[in-house]
C-alpha cells in the first residue's frame, strides 16, 4: 500500500507540479513568476512616486520664487527705473537719427511695456531749447534686437499724456501751449524726421487731430 501511494503521489506531482502534496517539504513550494515580479516591483514604484512628489514640490517652489522675483523686479523698476546705462543707450540711439531727447526714468509696465517719464525733445541746433515736453511716453522695442545690442527702438507711443510745445521757436516760453489727454504714435527716421500718426489732444479747450511729418529742426 505504501509503495502504491508513493507511486500515485509521484504521478500527481509529475502531472501537476504546482499541486500541494501531503508531507511535501516547504522548500518545494515556490511562488509563481508573476507574484515574484509584483512583490519586487512594489518598492520601486513607491520610490518612484515618492521622488516625483519631491520633484513636483521643488518645481512648485521654484516657480513661486520666480514669480515673486519678477514682481519685486517690476516694483523696483517702477520706483527707481532702469539703470542709467539703459536710459543712455536709448537716448543715444535716437540721437544718432538727429533727434535730441532726454528721459527722466524708464520703467516696465506689464500692460504698456517700457515707459519713459518726463520726456523732452530738444532743438538739434539749440540743445537748450525745448521743443516738446511729455510726462510719459511708451517705448516700443524690438526685444530680439535689444538683447543683441542693436537698434531696438521701433516706435514712441503717447497715450493720455500731457504735452507742452511752443508755437513760436523765437519765443518758446511765451508761446508755450499745453495739451491734455494727448495720444499719438511717433516714428523717428534718419535726418531728424519724425512721423506722427493719429495725433489727438485738447489744447486750450480745442481738440486737435493731425497726422504728418515733422522735422526736429522745426522745418
Amino acid at each position: 500500500g505504501d509503495s502504491f501511494a508513493d507511486t500515485g503521489w509521484d504521478a500527481c506531482a509529475t502531472h501537476f507540479p504546482n499541486a500541494i502534496l501531503p508531507n511535501q517539504p516547504q522548500a518545494f513550494l515556490k511562488p509563481s513568476v508573476a507574484s515574484t515580479l509584483a512583490f519586487s516591483y512594489r518598492p520601486c514604484v513607491r520610490l518612484l512616486f515618492k521622488n516625483l512628489r519631491v520633484l513636483f514640490r521643488i518645481f512648485r517652489i521654484a516657480v513661486l520664487l520666480l514669480i515673486l522675483l519678477a514682481i519685486a523686479a517690476l516694483a523696483y523698476t517702477r520706483l527707481f527705473g532702469f539703470p542709467d546705462a539703459f536710459n543712455k543707450r536709448l537716448v543715444d540711439e535716437i540721437g544718432k537719427k538727429g533727434v535730441l531727447v532726454q528721459f527722466g526714468q524708464i520703467y516696465f509696465d506689464p500692460f504698456q511695456g517700457f515707459v519713459a517719464t518726463d520726456a523732452v525733445l530738444f532743438h538739434p541746433n539749440y540743445p537748450e531749447l525745448r521743443l516738446v515736453t511729455i510726462n510719459e511716453i511708451g517705448l516700443k522695442l524690438n526685444y530680439e534686437r535689444l538683447i543683441h545690442k542693436q537698434q531696438a527702438l521701433e516706435e514712441l507711443r503717447i497715450e493720455d499724456a500731457t504735452l507742452s510745445v511752443p508755437l513760436d521757436l523765437k519765443q518758446p516760453q511765451q508761446s508755450m501751449v499745453t495739451g491734455k489727454g494727448v495720444s499719438a504714435s511717433l516714428r523717428v527716421a534718419e535726418g531728424g524726421i519724425i512721423s506722427v500718426d493719429n495725433f489727438s489732444g485738447v489744447f486750450n479747450g480745442v481738440r486737435v487731430g493731425l497726422s504728418g511729418t515733422v522735422h526736429a529742426e522745426g522745418k
